[in-house]
């Protein structure tokens, strides 16, 4: 239940509260936070993966309710980011490039630059994450 307050509860309290602000900011942009776990269900981590495919769910919504005041919403779907939560086993069977290598905070925030400055809603980094949610929607 922890995982579901806060990817999604929170993720809800935080947009209501600066709702106001986001309505009555002309092209202000909502940028919530999803997953690579949003683009496909992952084994042993269930919750947390429900809990950011609601996360972009809710983003594709205020989309469009923000339009009439308009605002935006996007959300940035990022692959694993190095951050000091990675455990060094981790860190050494990831590979160097490709999908599922370490995210730097630098490309996360470039992606969120790019965010605000486009009217696109969801953002994958690393950009092939897009072609997998691609495959996955010809799957299911």
């Amino acid at each position: 239940m922890e995982i579901i307050n806060i990817n999604i509860i929170g993720v809800i309290n935080g947009i209501y509260s600066a709702s106001n602000l986001l309505k009555n900011t002309s092209n202000s942009l909502c940028i919530t936070t999803s997953s690579s776990s949003g683009i496909m269900g992952m084994e042993m981590i269930a919750s947390y993966s429900a809990s950011k495919h609601a996360v972009k769910g809710l983003t594709e919504s205020l989309s469009s309710e923000f339009q009439r005041f308009n605002s935006r919403a996007a959300d940035i779907l990022p692959g694993v980011i190095d951050t000091p939560m990675i455990s060094q086993e981790i860190r050494e069977n990831l590979p160097k490039d490709g999908i599922w290598r370490l995210i730097s905070s630098d490309e996360i925030a470039k992606t969120v630059w790019n965010a605000y400055n486009s009217d696109k809603i969801h953002w994958y980094v690393p950009k092939e994450l897009e072609d997998l949610e691609k495959e996955v929607a010809k799957i299911l």
